[in-house]
């Protein structure tokens, strides 16, 4: 059919979605009819797709400001965990003296040397402290975009919401621990590797080859388990060049070695503050590994091997539910990329599984690339699921809409009401009852009448100090480590049973009582109704007590 000049000037005015359009077919008003329809083609083409994209990012966009006004928000409320403020008064050791010394025991030092710049701008806040997780965090969601050509467009966003909501990943972006980070670097450093292998006949490669090798330092600096990471990776490099029979060329030998470099200068600097010291990595490498396999070895924190599976069932149902489903759909499918992520994904849970230290924080390595699989797969089955049996598909949507209303209904329930609560069984080890802040706000209070900092503070229980140690971080005199002389300070700080054996000298002391360190060990009997969704146990959880003394002068 021929497009005539009059017929163009009428499609013209009609398409006012885009004005690119109408200016073309103007200006070829004279043109032959055949050109004219086969440049508007090409223009309404090129129009819709630029829409298609800019409503891709809009929403992207929305996600990740909504990812990170939830990760933002009452970021300070809950007290300080038990790691928390240990690492919190190392950190403000950092910000007023200068000092810092690498221990295993509380990781890398990024997290330290990275929130001691946010200290000398923000203060030493819990909001300064938990800020850097937080916004690495919703970054993690932004690196989501560039993979956006393996994952789809809805599965870029499919990806990017169970990201922004899911339980474990927003409770441990808004925790002070170095696991936001570690997760951040490590998809930074698959990111890289994906571009490297797009670029690989372009010298933009080696900027991604350098960024890789830094990425993996970094996160290395930020916590050991980078190494378990870094070793899936290896492994998968490996198994896949053996079975495409691939052989390194020199220009890849050369770029592994820039990677190695890189990696190893940023390592370095960070650990010991000189740029290619070997011997103080070597170091730093071996007290990292020896302690960790220490703890692997005698199960400090043990747990059974289905424990992730468990959590996971509990609060990521959808990411689990598709994310397996999604393992298997792309290793028939055997596209490289998502094929990395469904092994990256089957790797971790083993992996973690295996080891024996299980904390629940270990969780969000799981999820990483099990989200991007879950995204992808939901994002590519969704709009053309045809089952030939329509219950089939009835099945599917009705799993898919209950699963993820559960995962938000979780999320929020553990990240703004139970933050505290120790019948969660993501935030069990050691978190403080929320009445600690309490007992914290009366110490302030009453030292405003017994020299405000120079007052002096007895903690006679010995097991308690971790968990003091970023509160009393304004105090001068603090008598640490189990005192066991009468109680003297303006305030003391023990526990009921030393409280009650030391009651007939306490006098001139009033009491406040309050609960730290919550535990409750799960069994199958809890897997009720009632506990699944409002964590009501069928047992009270343990509590180690917290007794504070004070006199009543300064109340």
């Amino acid at each position: 059919m021929l497009l005539i000049p009059e017929r163009t000037y009428c499609f013209a005015s009609i398409d006012i979605d885009n004005q690119s359009i109408l200016i073309r077919f103007i200006s070829t008003h004279h043109q032959d009819t055949t050109d004219v329809r086969q440049d508007a083609f090409w223009t309404i083409a090129t129009g819709r797709e630029v829409m298609k994209r800019t409503h891709l990012l809009v929403t992207f966009s929305a996600i990740v400001l909504g990812a990170l006004a939830l990760r933002l928000y009452m970021l300070d409320a809950r007290v300080f965990h038990h790691d928390e403020s240990a690492v919190g008064s190392f950190v403000y050791t950092l910000f007023t003296k200068g000092t810092y010394t690498y221990d295993p025991v509380f990781h890398g030092p990024f997290m330290y040397y990275l929130t001691d710049l946010v200290f000398g701008v923000l203060g030493d806040t819990e909001f300064a402290a938990r800020l850097m997780p937080a916004l690495f965090g919703t970054a993690t969601i932004v690196l989501l975009y560039p993979l956006r050509s393996y994952t789809g467009d809805l599965g870029l966003l499919v990806a990017s919401a169970l990201f922004a909501i899911s339980p474990a990943m927003m409770y441990y972006s808004r925790f002070f621990r170095e696991d936001s980070f570690v997760v951040f670097f490590s998809l930074f450093a698959v990111v890289c590797g994906i571009k490297y292998a797009e670029n690989m006949q372009s010298r933009v490669r080696l900027a991604y080859s350098a960024l890789a090798g830094a990425a993996i330092a970094l996160s290395a600096s930020a916590k050991e388990n980078t190494a378990i990471t870094f070793a899936i990776f290896v492994l998968f490099l490996a198994i896949y060049m053996v079975s495409r029979r691939i052989r390194p060329g020199r220009a890849q030998v050369a770029d592994v070695l820039l990677f190695s470099v890189a990696g190893f200068a940023v390592f370095s600097l960070l650990f010991t503050g000189s740029v290619f010291d070997i011997q103080g990595s070597i170091e730093a490498l071996s007290r990292a590994f020896s302690h960790w396999w220490e703890m692997h070895s005698v199960r400090r924190l043990g747990g059974p091997w289905f424990m992730y599976l468990a959590l996971l069932l509990l609060y990521e149902t959808p990411i689990f539910i598709f994310g397996m489903a999604g393992c298997a759909h792309f290793i028939r499918k055997r596209e490289p990329v998502m094929l990395f992520f469904a092994y990256w994904s089957v790797a971790s849970l083993s992996a973690y599984s295996y080891l024996g230290e299980k904390a629940p924080w270990l969780m969000v390595h799981i999820l990483l690339p099990m989200t991007i699989v879950a995204g992808a797969y939901i994002g590519e089955v969704l709009p053309v699921i045809r089952f030939e049996k329509r219950e089939i598909e009835a099945l599917f949507i009705s799993v898919l809409i209950l699963s993820s209303a559960f995962f938000a209904f979780s999320s929020i329930r553990l990240n703004y009401f139970n933050y505290a609560n120790p019948a969660e069984p993501m935030i069990q080890a050691a978190q403080p009852l929320q009445n600690f802040k309490a007992i914290m706000e009366k110490v302030d209070n009453v030292s405003r009448s017994n020299g405000n900092r120079s007052m002096e503070i007895q903690v006679r229980d010995g097991e308690h100090w971790t968990q003091l140690l970023w509160y009393l971080r304004h105090y001068y005199y603090v008598n640490w480590g189990g005192d066991t002389s009468l109680p003297y300070a303006p305030v003391v700080i023990t526990n009921s049973t030393d409280a009650d054996s030391i009651s007939e000298y306490t006098g001139k002391y009033s009491r406040m009582d309050g609960a730290r360190m919550g535990w409750y060990w799960f069994g199958t009997r809890d897997l009720t109704p009632d506990f699944i969704l409002w964590r009501r146990p069928d047992r009270l959880p343990d509590t180690a007590s917290t007794v504070l003394l004070y006199k009543d002068g300064g109340s």
